[in-house]
């Protein structure tokens, strides 16, 4: 009787000893939790960075000349953009802007004059819902071209242009509006302020 309940006990031993219990389980279980989680934090981090967003717009522009040129080479223009916008909210882009100018009647002589500016800008991208604020400097070369009776100009210089834009989003399209200051190094009133409203896309 007494090896029968020896035996019994050294089986029920065993079986304990075999079988985890509560508390030997609980730290592994944790330690899964705790990878579990930082593996879903990793991941959920991984699809919150943003891509490069690539963009475009087709500007209408107007323009006018500071001081008291003789004709102004601003006036109404048209405008092409295109840049990237990097995951820390820099953008990198270009421009092509050309202002028709203005014909005025000089002591009998009908002399026109217009600007052909091409720039690199470079900005910053401020989110506000659907709303985006894009600060910006441009620098490039702004070539004025002047024309009256026999006389004909054509001269490039160094454009320094700060300003500022707003975009709204549509989905893949956008709307723009702009101003800006154009410090064009140059002898003569081509110095100016103009305004642009665009429309774009947005990938």
């Amino acid at each position: 009787m007494l090896s029968r309940l020896r035996s019994r006990e050294s089986s029920n031993g065993c079986a304990q000893r075999g079988r985890p219990t509560f508390a030997r389980r609980l730290p592994a279980a944790a330690l899964g939790l705790a990878f579990g989680a930082a593996a879903f934090a990793v991941s959920g981090d991984a699809d919150a960075l943003p891509l490069l967003t690539l963009s475009g717009s087709l500007r209408g522009l107007y323009g006018s000349a500071f001081g008291d040129p003789v004709v102004n080479p601003y006036g109404p223009g048209l405008g092409l953009r295109a840049g990237l916008t990097l995951p820390t909210s820099l953008y990198l882009g270009a421009s092509v802007d050309y202002f028709f100018g203005a014909s005025e009647d000089v002591a009998g002589v009908d002399v026109s004059a217009s600007l052909l500016q091409v720039m690199a800008n470079v900005g910053y991208d401020l989110g506000l819902g659907p709303l985006t604020l894009r600060p910006s400097l441009g620098l490039g070369l702004a070539q004025s071209d002047v024309e009256g009776g026999a006389f004909e100009s054509s001269e490039s210089d160094f454009l320094l242009s700060p300003g500022a834009e707003a975009i709204v989003g549509l989905g893949l399209l956008s709307v723009s509006g702009e101003v800006r200051y154009n410090k064009i190094f140059v002898d003569g009133d081509f110095d100016g302020l103009y305004f642009g409203v665009g429309l774009g896309f947005s990938l």
